[in-house]
């Protein structure tokens, strides 16, 4: 019995050293893994901040510390709050509720500081966590985006430049319209007043009803005249109001603008407008998308001396879009310059000193601003520009 009790601790003494030894290999592998871990958390490109419900911090990596400016210990259970910019406080408050209520992953910018006062611009994407407890916790990725923002700031002030240029740029056509539209209305005018003098040195007088006829037209002609000179001032307004408006007063207004220009450039409009329900927009900017297009296909034209020139405007509405295709007969782009159309001073009318900003300054504004593309091909005998808007 002695000997047998013996062999049995002599294997109980086996199966411990085993059990030690499989102790130790799992010690060494949740080594291994904390230091993955450290690596991972601690020394990640971004910072991660873990805090309550009430936005208290509860935990935070090396990098979020960086960011802030301070060392972690110190921050551990203060407000989250408190890095952030005053202006941006409601905007916190507001993201901590969304991230609760919603249970989905949540992101947004903010302007924070660090413990220094500087400021910097954060992004944050952050989501609900429960642990093995059952209670929730926020944990939140911040991603340093202050040259980002710096970058997207640089370039809006470029576009504003560019689109200021442009604007300078487009006075001297501007100019040239002004005078076709005039051009007629004077002669009008400059007839009746001549028709007043002759009746009154022929006749010695001029009768009641010829003079009433001939003060309303003039009436008329000073009144268009005074139309024009108000669709030019609100086409160079520096700032575009959105109102509620109709493509057909879109239209008519850019008609009023270029009208006379292509009339009296023998160049035919045709229009099929299927957009009837009244729409909100900025609407001289889409008048200014407008002019440029009609513009380039009216030097298009008068470039290849085209025999019968024609300008298709054909408009219609699908959902919650609206597409304005312009179409000429000019022949069509060049396959070797389409897809540079739309470059930043890129331009075909050498000749002409065209400033090569027209289609992108469209472009930008139906992009930016309508939330749409403007996009471009070759159709028949000549060129479609296509205007696709959000409404």
């Amino acid at each position: 019995e002695l000997k047998k009790m013996f062999e049995e601790f002599e294997i109980h003494k086996i199966e411990l050293e085993m059990q030690n030894e499989e102790l130790r290999d799992t010690q060494e592998q949740l080594s291994l893994s904390k230091e993955k871990y450290f690596d991972l958390y601690n020394l990640a490109p971004v910072g991660y901040i873990t805090m309550n419900s009430d936005g208290i911090i509860t935990a935070l990596n090396l990098t979020a510390a960086t960011m802030l400016g301070v060392i972690r210990s110190s921050v551990i259970q203060k407000n989250f709050s408190m890095f952030i910019s005053f202006e941006d406080q409601d905007k916190c408050y507001l993201y901590r509720k969304r991230i609760l209520e919603s249970g989905q992953t949540q992101s947004c910018d903010m302007l924070m500081f660090k413990e220094d006062k500087k400021t910097f611009w954060a992004h944050l994407v952050g989501k609900l966590v429960q642990d093995q407890k059952s209670n929730f916790s926020i944990a939140i990725i911040i991603s340093d985006i202050t040259e980002l923002k710096k970058a997207q700031e640089e370039l809006k002030i470029k576009d504003e430049m560019i689109i200021a240029q442009s604007r300078q740029v487009a006075m001297g056509e501007m100019i040239s319209m002004i005078a076709h539209q005039w051009r007629q209305p004077l002669s009008v005018v400059s007839m009746a007043i001549n028709n007043i003098k002759a009746s009154k040195a022929f006749m010695g007088e001029i009768s009641n009803e010829e003079f009433n006829t001939c003060t309303t037209i003039v009436s008329d002609k000073v009144q268009h005249l005074s139309e024009t000179i108000s669709n030019f001032i609100t086409f160079f307004k520096p700032t575009h109001d959105t109102e509620v408006t109709t493509l057909e007063e879109i239209l008519n207004t850019t008609f009023n603008i270029i009208g006379k220009c292509l009339e009296n450039n023998n160049i035919k409009v045709y229009i099929q407008n299927g957009v009837k329900n009244s729409f909100v927009i900025s609407k001289a900017s889409l008048i200014q998308v407008l002019l440029n297009i009609l513009a380039n296909a009216k030097e298009a034209i008068l470039a290849k001396n085209r025999v019968n020139p024609i300008i298709t405007i054909t408009a219609k509405e699908i959902k919650d879009t609206i597409s304005i295709s312009i179409c000429d007969n000019a022949g069509g782009i060049e396959p070797s310059v389409i897809n540079k159309i739309g470059e930043p001073y890129f331009t075909t009318k050498e000749e002409l000193n065209g400033s090569g900003l027209g289609i992108y300054i469209s472009k930008t504004i139906v992009e930016k601003h309508f939330f749409g593309n403007l996009t471009w091909y070759n159709e028949g005998d000549g060129a479609c520009f296509v205007v696709t808007i959000k409404i």
